[in-house]
C-alpha cells in the first residue's frame, strides 16, 4: 500500500506485556488514503460505528488517514482546511453564526484545523489507542506548520468522545442544538459540542490526558473496586 507509515513506539508502561494480542502480533500502520475504494471504505467504518454520514466530496478534499492492523481497517480520522472546502462543523450551525463565534474567540477560518470524523473499532489494545491519538495529533500538528494555522478544532455529539477529546481541546467554541435543513434538533442527549486549542500547546495537553486518561482513572478505578 503507497503512503503507509510507522507508529511511533511508546513507553513501556503504556504496553501490557500480558495481553494476548501480543502471541500473534499482526502489524498496525496507517496510511494517508486517496483511493475511491479506501475512501469508501473509511466512509462505510465510520458510519457503521457512529451511524453519522460523511459526503464522499467532503472526503475527496480532505486528508483522510486510515489505521490498519494487517489488511483489516480499524480505525481513522479527517483532517481538513478551509482553503480546500468549508470546515464541516460550521455546517451543523445556523447561517451566520460561525462567522459571530469566530469574532467572539477573535480566531479566522484560515486559522483552523480541522479534526473530525475520529473512529476506532471497539476493543483495540491500549497500545494502538494511544498510538491513534498521538499520530492524529501530531499529523494535526504538521499540516498546520504546513499550512501556517495557529489552532485546533474538534467536535463531537458524543458525551465519552467529548469528555476525552477536550482533556486536549479544552476551550469550548459552540455547544448547542445541530442545525440542519429540517431546522434545530431538539434532542438534549444529542448536543454539539466544538472545541479549539492553540497548535503550540497540543503537546503539553496531549501528554497530561494520556496520563490521566490512561494511568491516573484507570488506577483510582482498581483501588476503589478494591482489586
Amino acid at each position: 500500500m503507497e503512503n503507509t507509515y510507522a507508529l511511533p513506539v511508546l513507553p513501556d508502561i503504556f504496553v501490557d506485556a500480558y495481553a494476548p494480542e501480543r502471541v500473534q502480533t499482526l502489524p498496525f500502520y496507517f496510511a494517508v488514503v486517496d483511493t475511491e475504494t479506501e475512501l469508501i471504505r473509511f466512509r462505510e467504518a465510520y458510519r457503521r460505528l457512529s451511524g453519522n454520514e460523511v459526503p464522499m466530496p467532503y472526503l475527496r478534499s480532505a486528508f483522510v488517514i486510515q489505521f490498519y492492523r494487517g489488511w483489516e481497517c480499524v480505525g481513522g480520522f479527517v483532517l481538513n482546511t478551509v482553503e480546500r472546502q468549508p470546515l464541516r462543523y460550521f455546517s451543523y450551525l445556523k447561517p451566520g453564526l460561525a462567522e459571530k463565534l469566530l469574532d467572539a474567540s477573535d480566531l479566522h477560518a484560515a486559522d483552523i484545523v480541522e479534526s473530525c470524523c475520529n473512529w476506532l473499532k471497539p476493543g483495540l489494545p491500549l497500545r494502538y489507542k494511544l498510538q491513534f491519538y498521538l499520530v492524529m495529533l501530531n499529523q494535526a500538528r504538521r499540516l498546520a506548520i504546513g499550512t501556517g494555522k495557529t489552532v485546533l478544532m474538534g467536535g463531537s455529539i458524543e458525551k465519552k468522545v467529548k469528555m476525552l477529546q477536550k482533556m486536549v481541546m479544552s476551550h469550548s467554541f459552540y455547544h448547542g442544538e445541530v442545525f440542519t435543513d429540517g431546522g434545530e434538533t431538539n434532542d438534549d442527549t444529542k448536543l454539539l459540542e466544538i472545541y479549539t486549542t492553540p497548535i503550540r500547546r497540543m503537546r503539553t495537553r496531549l501528554v497530561r490526558a494520556m496520563v490521566r486518561k490512561f494511568i491516573l482513572e484507570p488506577l483510582a478505578h482498581t483501588r476503589f473496586s478494591g482489586q
